[in-house]
């Protein structure tokens, strides 16, 4: 009978390997992977709900991280610097950082670069102490608007940028415009400047639209000038023959293209960005490849919003603003184009 008993539990023993591997019979501790420390510090603004709600699918997304994001409340380059050392004072793996003044923070980035892999996201950060920049494809925005310019303009139809000359993105958008048109007979006929001072922009629109009665595309290069010079075209009452193309969507901006006055707006995907921010920031941590776009450098392209999608992109809006669980689509492709030379300068 003892016989049998062992024979048995052998039996038993050899059906248990077989289905669970071979394993010591002895008790042994479970191994767990520590998880990928990160920490990001971003600034606030108009957009921090996308964030946030991107800090929130890049956990979900990257299951072997442990994010923390913090955002300071003021936008001064102090209060980040604050940020930053307490980022780092908890040791993390890697480190993402929206810039506020790249001058007053170089010093604090360069101690952080050289503790961790840095990533920096939004083009305003200092060139040479960061891994990759993560920021919106603005030459490729300004590609999508000359795509709407085309859709309103004749090859004889003057076409107005109102921009601010010598800021980085909008110039970046300016030179994607302009690389747009080549070849479509359509081209820009005048640059303003100061396209921050939104009153200043009308008074361009206003003298722009004295000097010609006829048919005219005006573009909102600066975020969200778009409002300025449609009301100016509305005080003129020439929205008959006046096409605006603008970038960031406001409420006169959905009523402009809704009422067929704006052809369409270009906008940025912040929740897109902000995951690709940590992917990249993974990858350096792990020692692998983060696939950029170019050089170094990782753009982010959103999308048009225009007649055909307008409620979509409402939807996609109020589901981030709104509720409380956010939003698990965007309404445009990922239409990165890895080869665009946006960041060549």
């Amino acid at each position: 009978m003892k016989f049998f008993a062992s024979r048995l539990q052998y039996a038993l023993l050899t059906v248990l390997i077989g289905l669970f591997g071979a394993y010591p019979l002895t008790a042994q501790p479970r191994q767990t992977q520590r998880p990928i420390d990160l920490e990001m510090v971003f600034y606030q603004s108009a957009h921090w709900k996308y964030v946030l709600y991107g800090v929130r699918d890049a956990r979900e997304t990257f299951e072997d991280i442990r994010l923390q994001a913090v955002m300071p409340g003021n936008m001064t380059a102090r209060s980040h610097n604050q940020a930053i050392e307490a980022a780092l004072g908890s040791n993390p793996r890697g480190l993402a950082v929206t810039v506020v003044h790249a001058q007053d923070q170089r010093e604090t980035l360069e101690r952080a670069a050289a503790q961790v892999p840095l990533v920096t996201f939004d083009w305003d950060g200092p060139r040479g102490l960061s891994r990759t920049f993560v920021g919106h494809d603005e030459f490729g925005h300004g590609k999508l608007a000359a795509e709407l310019i085309l859709r309103a303009a004749d090859q004889d139809t003057p076409v107005h940028l109102f921009t601010e000359v010598g800021h980085p993105w909008p110039d970046l958008r300016v030179r994607g415009i302009r690389n747009g048109l080549e070849g479509s007979g359509v081209s820009v006929t005048a640059v303003h400047d100061k396209g921050q001072d939104h009153d200043k922009t009308k008074q361009q629109v206003q003298q722009v639209l004295a000097a010609s009665d006829g048919p005219l595309v005006l573009i909102g290069v600066w975020y969200q000038n778009g409002g300025a010079i449609l009301q100016a075209v509305r005080d003129a009452g020439r929205q008959h023959n006046v096409k605006v193309v603008c970038f960031g969507i406001a409420p006169l901006v959905k009523e402009g293209i809704e009422q067929g006055h704006i052809v369409g707006c270009v906008v940025q995907d912040h929740h897109r960005l902000t995951v690709e921010a940590v992917r990249v920031l993974r990858a350096h941590v792990l020692g692998e490849d983060p696939e950029t776009t170019h050089r170094g450098a990782h753009a982010v392209r959103g999308g048009i919003v225009d007649a055909q999608n307008l409620e979509a992109y409402t939807d996609y809006q109020r589901s981030i603003l709104e509720n409380e669980d956010g939003v698990d689509f965007f309404p445009f492709d990922d239409n990165t184009e890895r080869d665009d030379a946006q960041n060549a300068d």
